[in-house]
């Protein structure tokens, strides 16, 4: 599963972040996300992410789910992705 966190500006700007090193997606550009860790629940792993990638502190308070996409990685495997918005 992964997680991805939209980090907004009262202007409505969106971060983005441009994907390197990772060996998936190098160059693309895309919200602070990455994978679950075992253990975790998806809001305790779209804070961890968005700490690791951008040093931002989300309070779980100000967490909130958006949406939640299926698709396939390149290869054909499947994938859920839970987005969560930062309010």
């Amino acid at each position: 599963m992964d997680v991805y966190v939209l980090l907004r500006r009262p202007d409505g700007t969106i971060l983005l972040l441009e994907r390197s090193g990772a060996g998936y997606a190098d160059g693309q550009l895309c919200p602070p996300s990455g994978h679950l860790e075992a253990g975790e629940s998806v809001a305790q792993g779209a804070i961890r992410e968005a700490h690791e990638e951008t040093g931002v502190l989300i309070d779980p308070a100000d967490l909130a789910f958006s949406n939640v996409v299926h698709h396939r990685s390149p290869e054909g495997q499947p994938r859920i992705g839970f987005f969560f918005t930062a309010v």
